[in-house]
């Protein structure tokens, strides 16, 4: 496989640190010429193609020590997943890596916000500071990331005689002006839904390193397989059993199922006390009652399932819970293990 210049590199870094804007890696598919033994083509299968192609970047493009780790997540209708590429600072954003005719096309996002609508190819990345946001919709189609809706949302301070501030707000889409959040809201509605929409970031502590996407990619099963489930529900990738229903972890903490649910806390435990596999617990402030209230789902791996219930906080009073907010994988491993 032909290898990346250090001056390719170089560049695509110096791109990424920009932290706006998007740019674009291109890797050609892999080929082999026929051993001259047999005649028989050593090129690898066209369904395989991909998978090297995403290591070469990960081996040689990405830089893990300026990132806080990478997820796969299906974008378009196909079988190849789209890689995430997770900055380390807001500045240094998202990227997203797909891979189309042999070729692995990078687009930069403006810094961390971003869900999106599994294979429906529509991604939707926010941003803001200092009074300004930006709200645009991107379509992923034959491997070209496009922008097809772009909104901006403006909040300048006003201050009275009195030195009293207030806010008015401003809203444009694709250049218009449009009249309230209301309307705002119903015209980017028709272009995207939120409602059915996937985040990544609603758990920040899931991301996955280079080498384990790599070796995810290798077909490698993965060193402990309940760990991996946990992992894997709340990155979105697995689903649940909750109350005999299936469920996935947005769907859980869906404002329009009357929860608001705000990450808290978690950790772990062997509460049946069979020593082989600990439970997963989660900790969340509940926004919908007033006041908030604690809120705890305990998740339990179980011949390749998911259980879970929704625990007496008075069962967990010995079980310390760690902050959710200032941790990431690898203290999640840590208080796994």
């Amino acid at each position: 496989m032909k290898k990346l210049t250090i001056l390719m590199s170089i560049l695509l870094c110096l791109s990424l640190l920009s932290g706006c804007g998007d740019s674009n890696y291109a890797k050609e598919a892999p080929t082999e010429q026929p051993s001259k033994a047999d005649e028989v083509s050593t090129e690898p299968e066209v369904d395989d193609a991909w998978k090297e192609i995403m290591t070469d970047y990960l081996r040689n493009v990405s830089v893990p020590s300026e990132n806080d780790g990478y997820l796969l997540i299906y974008l378009d209708n196909d079988d190849i997943p789209e890689l995430v590429e997770i900055g380390n600072c807001a500045a240094s954003g998202c990227r997203i890596i797909n891979i189309y005719d042999g070729i692995a096309n990078l687009t930069q996002l403006r810094r961390l916000d971003f869900n999106y609508i599994e294979r429906s190819g529509l991604l939707r990345n926010t941003d803001g500071n200092m009074g300004y946001y930006t709200d645009d919709v991107y379509r992923l189609q034959d491997g070209v990331m496009e922008r097809i809706s772009e909104g901006t949302i403006e909040v300048p301070e006003s201050f009275d005689s009195e030195g009293n501030v207030s806010y008015e707000y401003h809203f444009t889409l694709n250049g218009e002006s449009v009249a309230d959040e209301a309307a705002y809201t119903e015209a980017m509605a028709k272009v995207y839904d939120d409602k059915i929409a996937k985040t990544y970031s609603l758990w920040p502590a899931v991301p996955y390193s280079a080498d384990e996407i790599i070796d995810r990619l290798g077909g490698k099963a993965p060193a402990d397989e309940a760990l991996n489930a946990y992992r894997e529900v709340l990155a979105g990738e697995r689903s649940f059993n909750l109350d005999n229903e299936t469920m996935t972890f947005s769907e859980f903490v869906n404002p329009d199922k009357g929860a608001f649910l705000s990450p808290a806390g978690f950790g772990f435990a062997d509460m049946d006390e069979n020593g082989a596999v600990k439970e997963l617990i989660l900790k969340f402030e509940d926004f919908s009652s007033t006041p908030s209230a604690e809120k705890y789902l305990v998740l339990t791996w179980c011949n390749d399932s998911i259980e879970a219930h929704m625990e007496n906080p008075e069962n967990l009073s010995g079980i310390a819970l760690n902050d959710f907010l200032n941790e990431n994988i690898q203290n999640l491993i840590q208080f796994y293990s």
